[in-house]
């Protein structure tokens, strides 16, 4: 057979085309709409074309609800359905044109300069304020009668909001977290169906989680599922005090806190909450209110003996809880984020020097300044922690206190690599109890050279060039006004404003634990509790967290048999750590035992002394942390010194 020519083979294609074209001609099938290229000017004229109509409407949006919901209006003024109507339907434009604004400014063919048109003119945080809040409270202050009328505009803007996550994710945290506040004010109006209102709070708790996830160190999303945590008064303590010490922390949480601990001080608990909750929520609440309780002592001891009663029958619920207890201390240790608490002016100023090795000169002026003062008895918040500490480090061998014990090192690893941090804290630390503890512990364990690691660990993603950390300060602004996001409109103001780049917080100097030798590669659950705290800001590598923020916490804080393992080797990490930053605990390498440092050891008589008095009932020893700040000043330390739309709903029928 001769072969066919190119001509031939060009014929028969054309053919083949000709019929194919026919075949579709018949049956009436486009297979792709014709479509044609926009071209930048075009884009250009598009997006002011659609600010002109999208302000004009703005305005209007701003009038009426100035005129209808503002300080001199009649919140009795009843409105008609059709009132109602005409306001959702005014309000859905504004949100339309606020879409179209985004989709066109944001289109792939739109330049550096129109994408940065919605930052520019804060064009997501016009559209909550004037779209969405402003209206959302004339409804919410003429309920119930707005109720229904409210509901349906909550599932518009819900709908908005879904939509602009899924079509603009430039804009991706602002839009999550406004997600979380339209389901917070969908679950706070909901007061007939529970099961309804549960839904809610879970997607609304959803929300904020994935939020806090892409910005651990906001205190304002800490905030906000505090509130959502009701009844769990330990689990909505920690989250309000995570709000309060981290390195952008929410102001209101001062007040919005009260809400948990005025009833409690009040004697009347949430309804099927334990006596341990209580008495602990309760020494914090006396603490954090800083009302003079001759009580505080014998309150004190009736939690201490509760806790070793409920160590016996807790089993794996203390995992949880234990770490709970343990960063609670440690934020009443902080003085709740006091700016007069000295930890936390260490913990703020910037990093100027390598601690990586324990430089005895350098603390011996500090030490001398401090045994000055040892006769003064310590602040009930140390005496409580020390307290907490003796029962649990007594207890070897206890797998479910692992989680507290875990927690309490990260502090000790942490605070021993500030300058001057520890002189505050070890005659604190019942060093010869916790060295105890290590021994029991290493006793069950072989694999010596792992605790000697000073690598990385290394992160599920295997990305572990840099170290997650985040400022200890912002230069040139306080706490309040480091980002925008203390404002109203700050949580819809630009998405990623309060982000800091590795590369412009100080070198991290810690190594990490080992990675993990099962198949369990993932954040131990106390991880994902440490972060985003101040004092945790170089613990955990970059990546570390990888792609278990899309996780919900459900499965990301589960327990699992694997776990205790890690925990354990975690634990003995850490010690091993701590002993080069600290001399009050030493490491044998070679019998593979702890001990108690020189220096810690001649301080123990004085400190048990001190730890006894520290519970007297007597308003003078209620000494702040602040009272030891000018020894940081006599050592030359060099100590430098947001409000949501939905801080608290509370609606009245």
């Amino acid at each position: 057979m001769e072969p066919r020519s190119s001509a031939e083979d060009a014929t028969s294609g054309s053919e083949i085309q000709r019929s194919d074209a026919k075949d579709r001609s018949s049956m009436n099938i486009e297979l792709q709409p014709e479509t044609r290229p926009i071209s930048l000017s075009q884009l250009v004229n598009e997006v002011k074309g659609i600010y002109v109509g999208l302000v004009m409407v703005e305005t209007k949006c701003i009038e009426v609800d100035s005129e209808k919901g503002g300080v001199g209006s009649n919140p009795q003024t009843k409105f008609t359905d059709e009132q109602w109507q005409a306001l959702i339907t005014l309000h859905r434009t504004l949100l339309h044109e606020h879409h179209d604004f985004m989709l066109a400014s944001q289109h792939p063919s739109a330049s550096p300069a129109l994408r940065r048109l919605a930052v520019k003119y804060a064009m997501p945080a016009r559209m909550w304020r004037h779209g969405i809040h402003s209206f959302l409270e004339l409804l919410r202050h003429r309920l119930p009668d707005s109720q229904e009328h409210m509901i349906t505009f909550i599932y518009l803007a819900y709908s908005m909001m879904a939509l602009l996550y899924e079509t603009v994710p430039a804009f991706e945290d602002t839009w999550v977290e406004c997600l979380g506040d339209l389901s917070r004010y969908r679950m706070a109006i909901e007061d007939d169906n529970q099961r309804v209102r549960d839904t809610w709070t879970q997607v609304s708790a959803g929300w904020y989680t994935i939020a806090s996830n892409h910005a651990p160190t906001t205190g304002r999303l800490y905030h906000h599922l505090a509130i959502l945590a009701r009844p769990q008064i330990v689990t909505q303590l920690y989250l309000y005090l995570k709000s309060l010490c981290v390195p952008v922390p929410f102001s209101s949480t001062n007040e919005s806190i009260l809400t948990l601990l005025d009833p409690i001080l009040n004697n009347k608990p949430p309804a099927g909450v334990s006596e341990l909750e209580v008495l602990f929520v309760t020494l914090h609440a006396i603490l954090f209110t800083g009302k003079s309780n001759s009580s505080f002592a014998t309150i004190s001891a009736k939690f201490l003996k509760a806790l070793d009663s409920h160590i016996t029958t807790g089993g794996k619920s203390l995992i949880e809880t234990g770490v709970y207890i343990a960063i609670i201390n440690i934020c009443a240790v902080l003085g709740f984020g006091a700016d007069n608490n000295v930890l936390m002016k260490l913990l703020r100023q910037p990093k100027t020097s390598s601690t990586n090795a324990i430089d005895g000169t350098s603390n011996a002026d500090l030490r001398s300044i401090e045994e000055s003062s040892s006769a003064e008895p310590p602040s009930r918040a140390q005496a409580l922690t020390t307290g907490t500490d003796r029962i649990i480090f007594s207890r070897f061998g206890v797998e479910s206190l692992y989680g507290y014990i875990h927690a309490r090192l990260v502090w000790l690893v942490e605070m021993a690599q500030l300058p001057g941090a520890m002189i505050c804290l070890e005659r604190h630390v019942d060093w010869a109890l916790l060295v105890d503890y290590l021994n029991d512990l290493i006793g069950t364990y072989n694999q010596y050279e792992r605790l000697e690691m000073d690598t990385v660990m290394i992160a599920p993603s295997g990305s572990n060039d840099n170290v997650e950390v985040h400022p200890r300060q912002i230069p040139g602004r306080t706490p309040e006004t480091s980002t925008p996001n203390n404002s109203e409109t700050g949580p819809r103001a630009l998405s990623g404003a309060s982000e800091v780049k590795a590369t412009d917080a100080p070198t991290p100097t810690i190594a990490e634990p080992p990675r993990p030798r099962s198949v369990e590669e993932r954040p131990l659950p106390e991880d994902w509790k440490h972060r985003g705290m101040i004092y945790a800001q170089n613990t955990f590598p970059r990546g570390w967290f990888g792609d278990f923020g899309a996780v919900d916490d459900g499965e990301r804080l589960m327990e699992t048999p694997a776990m205790t393992k890690i925990r354990k080797e975690r634990i003995l990490w850490l010690a091993v750590r701590l002993t080069k930053f600290s001399t009050n605990i030493v490491y044998d390498k070679n019998t593979h035992l702890f001990s108690v440092g020189e220096y810690a050891a001649d301080k123990s008589i004085a400190r048990g002394k001190e730890d006894d008095e520290g519970g007297q009932d007597d308003e003078d020893d209620d000494i702040n942390l602040s009272d030891m700040e000018s020894l940081a000043y006599s050592a030359n330390l060099n100590i430098k010194s947001t409000d949501s739309v939905l801080d608290h709903i509370s609606i009245k029928r």
